[in-house]
């Protein structure tokens, strides 16, 4: 099986062979933009600003976080805001208000977190659209709605966009789909309000952010552990990963100094008892532990992050934020 996130990341022949069904791609993309700028496909206006927070390449970028980190900076300024998503993986029939007693195969995995870690309104629902208006009758204190992806989503007018890059990643080769990981070409950062660049150090660029680490977890009880108390012996430790870029927990662990065996499963991959062996300590990423919580294990753990904005990104979305806000409530 083609492990596409490495061969995006190479101009090799097989890439190159590719170029053609990019062209049409290209074509394609571009006449649906071009449909929704000039009113052929309909632009729909929400009730409340709306913040899209999304990125041009398949795969993590690592939005969830800068979501998060965007919507406690939002509240620490007394600013009330909900966050809506399309649950990608969730069972749901009809847009929902997510509860913390949720389980992520019903609303998703994201949200659910996201949730989990925000004292805010989260709705999941197939149209965005919908999703914004649910929580503008619902939730009337609602000054502004940071949307979990959605760059490409045209249907749903946007008042700030933000396009989130994984430094560790980057733009991959640079091409569009098939023959790169790229929804939009590189052009489209040009016509973002901020590029937010997921980086490895804390300066790098004007607008970042880096994840730290807030210890290790119980998935159940939720006690915690520090770095240097799991075992030595890599055959003790399994690491399981079901992000869109596993490597990157794992190298995290290295880095940490905690060897393990290694289990990369697929983006949003819906975690089974069968995938937490009893005689292992597992270790996992937050997205992989709100799965996980679902079943008992006596030495699963998963390792709490948080995103550290950079002082220009935090004064320039918040400046911009309060604008929107002003704006809408005349």
């Amino acid at each position: 099986m083609i492990n596409w996130q490495q061969f995006w990341q190479h101009r090799k022949v097989g890439n190159i062979a590719l170029l053609p069904l990019s062209a049409l791609f290209y074509t394609l993309t571009t006449v649906r933009r071009a449909c929704y700028r000039f009113g052929i496909l309909k632009t729909e206006k929400a009730p409340l600003p709306i913040v899209v927070v999304g990125n041009i390449n398949v795969g993590g970028a690592g939005k969830t976080p800068l979501v998060i980190a965007l919507g406690k900076l939002l509240a620490q300024n007394g600013i009330n805001y909900a966050v809506i998503s399309k649950g990608y993986g969730g069972n749901y029939n009809m847009p929902t208000v997510v509860s913390s007693g949720d389980t992520a195969d019903k609303v998703g995995d994201e949200p659910l977190l996201i949730k989990l870690k925000c004292a805010c309104p989260v709705v999941v629902a197939k149209s965005r659209i919908e999703a914004a208006r649910l929580v503008a009758r619902q939730f009337s204190e609602t000054q502004i709605i940071l949307s979990d992806d959605g760059l490409q989503h045209y249907q749903l007018h946007r008042d700030m966009e933000i396009c989130v890059i994984n430094d560790s990643i980057g733009l991959g080769n640079g091409w569009l789909l098939p023959a790169g990981g790229l929804r939009e070409s590189p052009a489209r950062l040009n016509r973002v309000d901020f590029v937010v660049h997921n980086s490895v150090s804390e300066q790098t660029v004007k607008h970042n952010y880096f994840l730290t680490d807030r210890g290790w977890y119980h998935i159940n009880s939720g006690k915690r552990r520090y770095h240097d108390e799991f075992s030595n012996d890599k055959s003790q430790n399994l690491a399981i990963s079901g992000i869109a870029h596993p490597a990157l927990f794992f190298q995290r662990l290295s880095t940490l100094g905690i060897y393990a065996e290694t289990q990369p499963l697929p983006d949003h991959y819906a975690i089974s008892a069968n995938d937490l062996p009893a005689d292992k300590t597992v270790l996992m990423t937050e997205k992989d532990w709100v799965k996980a919580k679902a079943f008992r294990h006596d030495d699963a753990w998963f390792l709490a992050v948080e995103a550290i904005l950079s002082q220009p990104l935090q004064h320039d979305f918040l400046q911009k934020a309060i604008l929107l806000i002003d704006k809408k409530s005349y």
